[in-house]
C-alpha cells in the first residue's frame, strides 16, 4: 500500500475541522509501497532504531521529530548547526524510514482519537463524550484513580495538586498541552471533580489549584506529562490501522516517560 494511501485513510477516519497545520510528511517519499508500519508517540532516536530493527518501512508519529518549535527562538543558521538536530537528521537519513506526523487530525475532529485511546487504555467504567468529559459509573477516590493511571498506563512519575480526600465522579481530560486558558476553564466547570492533563504551566495553574486546596475550594489536578498523557492515544491509532486498513501491519513502539 502506498504511504499516501495510508495517510488518506487516516484523514478519512478522522476528518479535521480546521486548517491542517501539522499533518505532513517529515521525511521520505510518500509514493513508496509499504506493508509494515510503525506507530509511536514521538520519534526519539531509540524509537527510530527500534522501528528499523523490526523492519518498519514507514513511521507514524504524533509529535514533531526535529524540534521544529525551537526555531521560533533562534535563526535558521543557528538551528541548522545545532549538534542534536544534525545528529538526529543524520540518523533519519541513514535509516531511511519515511516519517509522517499525525496530530491535528487526531485531535481536531468530531471525536478526539487521543482522548479516546486514553479512556480505552485507562479502562475506567463510565460514559465518555468523545472529546473531553469522562463521567464514571461509580464514584472513585483520588487514590484509586491514581493507582489505575499508574498501573494501566505504566506511569511512575504522576503529580497531583489539590485535595487528596476528594471523591470523583466527573473527569475532564486535557492530554497533551492545551494551555492555561483551557485548563482554567475546565477546573472551573461546576460538574468537573478532577482534571487530568499532560503538560502544565506550574507557576500559574498548579499554584492556582494549590491555593484552592488551602482555601477550602474544591479543585484537583493530575499532571502526567505530555508524552505520558497522549501515548495511549497513538496505541489506539495503531489498533485502528490493524483493524481497518488492509494490506499493512502496524506495530506500536513505546517511547517511555521523558522524566527519569
Amino acid at each position: 500500500m502506498l504511504i499516501s494511501e495510508i495517510m488518506e485513510a487516516l484523514f478519512k477516519w478522522s476528518p479535521i475541522n480546521r486548517e491542517n497545520r501539522s499533518d505532513i510528511p517529515v521525511y521520505g517519499d510518500v509514493s513508496r509501497d509499504v506493508s509494515k508500519v510503525a506507530v509511536c508517540m514521538i520519534a526519539t532516536p531509540e524509537v527510530l532504531r527500534r522501528a528499523a530493527a523490526i523492519g518498519a518501512e514507514f513511521l507514524i508519529t504524533h509529535e514533531p521529530t526535529l524540534h521544529n518549535s525551537i526555531t521560533r527562538y533562534m535563526d535558521e543558521e543557528t538551528y541548522n548547526a545545532d549538534p542534536v538536530y544534525l545528529a538526529k537528521r543524520k540518523l533519519i537519513l541513514e535509516l531511511d524510514i519515511p516519517v509522517f506526523r499525525f496530530h491535528d487530525h487526531s485531535h481536531f475532529t468530531q471525536v478526539d482519537k487521543i482522548h479516546t485511546g486514553f479512556v480505552k487504555k485507562l479502562g475506567l467504567k463510565g460514559e465518555f463524550d468523545g472529546m473531553r468529559t469522562l463521567t464514571l459509573s461509580e464514584e472513585m477516590t483520588v487514590d484509586q484513580i491514581e493507582q489505575a493511571i499508574s498501573e494501566r498506563l505504566d506511569l511512575k512519575h504522576i503529580r497531583f495538586v489539590g485535595q487528596r480526600n476528594k471523591v470523583v465522579r466527573t473527569i475532564s481530560l486535557c492530554a497533551g498541552s492545551w494551555g492555561e486558558k483551557c485548563l482554567y476553564e475546565q477546573l472551573n466547570r461546576p460538574e468537573i471533580d478532577l482534571v487530568i492533563c499532560g503538560e502544565i504551566v506550574e507557576w500559574s495553574i498548579c499554584e492556582y489549584v494549590r491555593d484552592s486546596a488551602q482555601l477550602g475550594i474544591d479543585k484537583s489536578l493530575f499532571v502526567l506529562g505530555h508524552m505520558s498523557s497522549e501515548r495511549s492515544g497513538m496505541e489506539y491509532v495503531c489498533e485502528y490501522i490493524n483493524e481497518n486498513i488492509q494490506g499493512v501491519t502496524a506495530y506500536y513502539i513505546e517511547c517511555g516517560e521523558v522524566y527519569q
